[in-house]
């Protein structure tokens, strides 16, 4: 009876402590229901609607240095020998596919000009009187050479960029600064004397003179202000560590006429610039 009244009175203390704290019957049911309600209680995620706030991908600043190698032709001449271009390049990024590439370059060019008539250099040169006689030029032979200093901004639109390698064209325009230029040529001249003889019939009389000429601009005697209209594809890949190599066919096409005599000079060839 002792034992059964022990027990019992255990058990009344249990159930009496259990009511005034009233703790659940099961611990983990604590936890879980705990955890419930922290995750209910959490504050529901705004959405974005100022895209603006968006972090942007960086726009990158970088510096080229290139060669090209380019032939030109005017009117239906080419030039002589092959033209050299070297210069230095900045390109920033304005968007993701689209950039800005302005740049400073040296390019040395010679052109040989043949005319049968007439032809380019009419402006440059005339036949002197001879005798109390005019004179016109029948054909000439002409050696221009050039050192200029051009200004290109182009800008650039990346078509398959991925990676380190990237498909582009560009577009934009050259200001051509002229450091020399010197002409050399060869100028064939005809002069025509008419005569009346006593019977009144007219008789003519030719004769042809040969010329050479040469001639030298002044430094900065002449500024082609977007001169040149400048048209490129190429393509760049990764090159030397971090740098890339870009091949660049490209033309250019005159917007005016060109140097101190006034011609219409076109280019075509092929850069290969370094970024780094």
């Amino acid at each position: 009876d002792m034992y059964q009244e022990s027990i019992s009175h255990q058990t009344t203390t249990a159930m009496a402590t259990s009511s005034l704290v009233n703790l659940p019957a099961d611990p983990i049911g604590i936890r879980v229901t705990d955890d419930a309600d922290t995750r209910l209680n959490l504050k529901p995620k705004i959405p974005i609607k100022d895209y603006s706030d968006l972090p942007r991908e960086r726009m990158t600043t970088t510096i080229m240095t290139g060669l090209s190698g380019m032939m030109a032709s005017i009117d239906n001449t080419t030039s002589a020998s092959q033209g050299i271009s070297i210069g230095f390049y900045v390109e920033q990024q304005l968007s993701r596919r689209i950039s800005v590439r302005p740049g400073l370059a040296m390019a040395r060019h010679n052109y040989t000009m043949e005319s049968m008539s007439g032809g380019s250099l009419d402006m440059v040169y005339s036949a002197p009187e001879l005798n109390g006689l005019s004179g016109t030029t029948t054909s000439y032979e002409a050696d221009i050479d050039v050192v200029s200093m051009e200004v290109p901004v182009n800008f650039v639109f990346s078509l398959r960029k991925r990676n380190r390698s990237n498909l582009f064209v560009s577009t934009g325009a050259s200001t051509v600064i002229y450091l020399s230029q010197h002409l050399t040529g060869n100028f064939n001249n005809t002069y025509t004397r008419s005569t009346v003889d006593s019977y009144g019939e007219v008789s003519y009389e030719y004769m042809t003179t040969s010329v050479k000429i040469e001639k030298d601009q002044e430094l900065l005697n002449r500024v082609d202000l977007l001169g040149l209209a400048n048209f490129s594809a190429g393509y760049s890949f990764p090159f030397a560590g971090t740098s890339q190599l870009l091949f660049e066919p490209f033309i250019q096409l005159p917007i005016r006429d060109l140097t101190s005599l006034n011609l219409r000079i076109r280019y075509g060839g092929v850069s290969m610039k370094i970024k780094f």
